[in-house]
Formats: C-alpha cells, structure tokens, sequence
C-alpha cells in the first residue's frame, strides 16, 4: 500500500472562512486571498462557489469536503468477509493474505459488486485492498499456514482418532 505523505500544509476552516469573507467584504481576488491566508487557490475558489450558492452566513457555514475514498465492499460485507476469515481461524484453516484477497474477489463476483478493472483482470483482490482491509480491521492476523509435523500427521489416522472417540 502507498504511504502517503502531504506535500502541503494542512488547511482549517478556519483560514478558508476568513478568506472568504475577505473576498466578500473587500472584494479581492481569490489569488490574492489564496495567498494571503496560506490556503489553496482551487479549494477556495471550490469553497467559495459552495458557500455563494448557499447564500448562508460565513460564520455559521459548513464546508463540505471534496474527497470520498472509494470502497469496494460496505461495512456490512467487510464484517461477513471478517467472520469468514475468524470462522476459517477457528475451525483450523487460517488463510493467507492471498487467500483472503481470493475470498474477496469471490464475495465481489458472486454479489455483483463492482469492482477495480485489475481485480477482474488477475481475479484476485489487489494488494492495496489487504493492506487497507486489515489497517480497517487490527483484530485480524493473515499468516501464511504452518505445516503439520510428522509426528503429529502419523498420529492422527482413523484407528487412533476412533480410541480417542469411544473411550
């Protein structure tokens, strides 16, 4: 998963607000206002265009944001997937991380969710899709399977598990 790192400083409402309101009362360019309040000239042009359509009061506004990150599943789906990694768990079939992102192109194809192109591409879930499924859910540990050792794989046959049974 890419690590993210702001380039910019981060903007209040704040200094947009005040910006704003220096271009309402005396009516200087948005550049102008951009630059003297440190805020961004197209997210105040954006804002500016919001709050003129509202025609509300600057103090009493609120600004909407303009980005959404874009999920594949819902919350609701994300803890079914989460419940059938935990019930393999239990039941002594841990999954990969590549078998988790198996399970959830499975889950997408037979719900027809829409999905990113490289999942129908490859038909597996991406990379980016685990890593930001697991930081969703800390509870979960993807580990790829141990193997049996032989001493415990020879004593595990029909004979021994019968005595085990009926006694």
């Amino acid at each position: 998963m890419r690590n993210y790192k702001r380039k910019t400083p981060k903007t209040t409402d704040n200094q947009i607000k005040l910006a704003v309101q220096a271009i309402r009362d005396t009516g200087i360019s948005v550049r102008t206002a951009a630059s003297a309040f440190n805020v961004n000239r197209e997210t105040l042009r954006r804002h500016l265009g919001q709050l003129k359509s509202s025609d509300t009061d600057i103090n009493t506004a609120t600004l909407e944001r303009s980005f959404n990150f874009k999920t594949v599943f819902t919350a609701e789906q994300e803890a079914t997937l989460k419940d059938y990694l935990v019930e393999c768990s239990v039941l002594g079939h841990g999954l990969s991380r590549k078998q988790c992102r198996q399970a959830a192109y499975d889950l997408a194809m037979k719900n027809k969710i829409p999905m990113p192109n490289s999942w129908s591409k490859y038909e597996i879930a991406g990379e980016d899709w685990v890593k930001g499924f697991l930081k969703r859910n800390p509870d979960l540990a993807l580990r790829k399977g141990e193997a049996c050792s032989l001493a415990r794989a020879v004593c595990f046959n029909k004979n021994t598990v019968n005595t085990f049974l009926i006694t």
